[in-house]
Protein backbone atom coordinates (compact mmCIF):
# COMPACT_ATOMS: atom_id res chain seq x y z
CA UNK A 1 0.00 0.00 0.00
CA UNK A 2 1.89 3.39 -0.84
CA UNK A 3 2.16 5.92 2.10
CA UNK A 4 0.21 8.43 -0.29
CA UNK A 5 -3.19 6.30 0.53
CA UNK A 6 -2.23 5.64 3.93
CA UNK A 7 -1.70 8.72 4.97
CA UNK A 8 -4.99 9.92 2.87
CA UNK A 9 -7.69 12.22 4.56
CA UNK A 10 -11.08 12.44 3.27
CA UNK A 11 -13.09 15.73 5.07
CA UNK A 12 -17.00 15.65 4.96
CA UNK A 13 -18.24 19.33 5.46
CA UNK A 14 -21.42 21.31 5.10
CA UNK A 15 -19.69 24.38 5.54
CA UNK A 16 -19.90 24.55 9.30
CA UNK A 17 -19.29 21.50 10.34
CA UNK A 18 -16.47 19.12 9.02
CA UNK A 19 -15.70 15.59 9.84
CA UNK A 20 -12.40 14.11 8.77
CA UNK A 21 -11.71 10.18 8.44
CA UNK A 22 -8.36 8.61 7.96
CA UNK A 23 -7.97 5.33 5.55
CA UNK A 24 -8.39 3.21 8.73
CA UNK A 25 -11.17 5.09 9.98
CA UNK A 26 -13.10 4.39 6.71
CA UNK A 27 -11.81 0.87 6.75
CA UNK A 28 -13.12 0.43 10.73
CA UNK A 29 -16.51 1.33 9.10
CA UNK A 30 -19.14 -1.32 7.63
CA UNK A 31 -18.01 -1.87 4.61
CA UNK A 32 -19.90 -2.48 1.19
CA UNK A 33 -18.97 -4.19 -2.45
CA UNK A 34 -20.05 -2.89 -5.11
CA UNK A 35 -20.05 -4.06 -8.84
CA UNK A 36 -19.75 -0.69 -11.72
CA UNK A 37 -18.98 -2.69 -15.44
CA UNK A 38 -15.43 -4.47 -15.54
CA UNK A 39 -14.27 -3.33 -11.74
CA UNK A 40 -15.15 -4.17 -8.21
CA UNK A 41 -14.95 -1.75 -5.38
CA UNK A 42 -14.52 -2.20 -1.72
CA UNK A 43 -15.69 0.90 0.29
CA UNK A 44 -18.19 2.75 2.66
CA UNK A 45 -21.95 3.40 1.70
CA UNK A 46 -22.43 7.30 1.67
CA UNK A 47 -25.57 6.95 3.83
CA UNK A 48 -23.31 5.21 6.64
CA UNK A 49 -20.56 7.74 5.85
CA UNK A 50 -22.73 10.80 6.31
CA UNK A 51 -24.52 9.06 9.39
CA UNK A 52 -21.61 8.38 11.02
CA UNK A 53 -20.11 12.19 10.37
CA UNK A 54 -23.21 13.19 12.39
CA UNK A 55 -25.46 14.32 9.36
CA UNK A 56 -29.12 13.21 9.40
CA UNK A 57 -29.39 11.88 5.70
CA UNK A 58 -33.23 12.82 5.64
CA UNK A 59 -32.37 16.38 5.82
CA UNK A 60 -29.20 16.33 3.34
CA UNK A 61 -29.99 17.99 0.04
CA UNK A 62 -27.14 17.32 -1.79
CA UNK A 63 -23.54 15.67 -1.80
CA UNK A 64 -20.87 17.14 -3.79
CA UNK A 65 -17.93 14.80 -4.38
CA UNK A 66 -15.12 17.22 -4.94
CA UNK A 67 -11.63 15.73 -6.08
CA UNK A 68 -8.33 17.27 -6.23
CA UNK A 69 -8.00 18.24 -9.52
CA UNK A 70 -11.20 20.39 -8.90
CA UNK A 71 -13.37 17.88 -10.50
CA UNK A 72 -17.21 17.46 -8.48
CA UNK A 73 -20.50 15.28 -8.80
CA UNK A 74 -23.66 16.30 -7.55
CA UNK A 75 -25.48 13.14 -5.61
CA UNK A 76 -29.46 14.16 -5.36
CA UNK A 77 -31.36 12.64 -1.98
CA UNK A 78 -32.60 9.67 -3.83
CA UNK A 79 -28.90 9.14 -4.52
CA UNK A 80 -27.75 9.61 -1.02
CA UNK A 81 -29.63 7.02 0.73
CA UNK A 82 -28.95 3.85 -1.99
CA UNK A 83 -26.34 1.42 -0.25
CA UNK A 84 -24.21 1.19 -3.41
CA UNK A 85 -23.30 4.40 -4.14
CA UNK A 86 -19.82 4.49 -2.18
CA UNK A 87 -16.80 6.48 -1.53
CA UNK A 88 -14.47 3.94 -2.63
CA UNK A 89 -10.52 2.94 -0.63
CA UNK A 90 -9.63 0.25 -3.07
CA UNK A 91 -10.73 -2.35 -5.69
CA UNK A 92 -11.47 -5.51 -4.38
CA UNK A 93 -8.59 -7.49 -5.42
CA UNK A 94 -5.72 -4.33 -5.46
CA UNK A 95 -5.15 -0.55 -4.23
CA UNK A 96 -7.16 1.49 -6.30
CA UNK A 97 -5.07 2.98 -9.24
CA UNK A 98 -3.17 6.25 -8.99
CA UNK A 99 -5.76 7.91 -10.86
CA UNK A 100 -8.10 7.19 -8.28
CA UNK A 101 -6.60 7.64 -5.15
CA UNK A 102 -6.96 8.16 -2.84
CA UNK A 103 -10.25 7.73 -2.96
CA UNK A 104 -13.41 7.30 -5.50
CA UNK A 105 -16.65 8.20 -5.48
CA UNK A 106 -18.18 4.77 -6.98
CA UNK A 107 -22.26 4.93 -8.21
CA UNK A 108 -23.01 1.47 -10.16
CA UNK A 109 -24.86 2.03 -13.32
CA UNK A 110 -24.46 5.28 -13.54
CA UNK A 111 -21.70 6.21 -15.60
CA UNK A 112 -18.44 8.20 -15.06
CA UNK A 113 -20.09 11.89 -14.39
CA UNK A 114 -21.24 9.92 -10.92
CA UNK A 115 -17.82 8.41 -10.67
CA UNK A 116 -15.07 11.17 -9.35
CA UNK A 117 -11.60 10.15 -9.12
CA UNK A 118 -9.33 11.50 -6.16
CA UNK A 119 -11.65 12.59 -3.85
CA UNK A 120 -10.66 14.40 -0.96
CA UNK A 121 -13.88 16.95 -0.32
CA UNK A 122 -17.15 15.41 0.12
CA UNK A 123 -19.41 18.18 0.92
CA UNK A 124 -22.98 17.75 2.02
CA UNK A 125 -26.13 20.56 1.50
CA UNK A 126 -28.16 20.71 4.28
CA UNK A 127 -32.33 21.66 3.73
Amino acid sequence: MSSTHTTAMLSITDGVDTKTYTLANLQALEQRSVEDKVEAYVGVSLSVLLRKAGFNTEAVTEVQGVASDGFSANYAPDLITQPDIIVAYARSDALLTADELPFCMVAPGLGGKLKPRMVVDPRVTLL
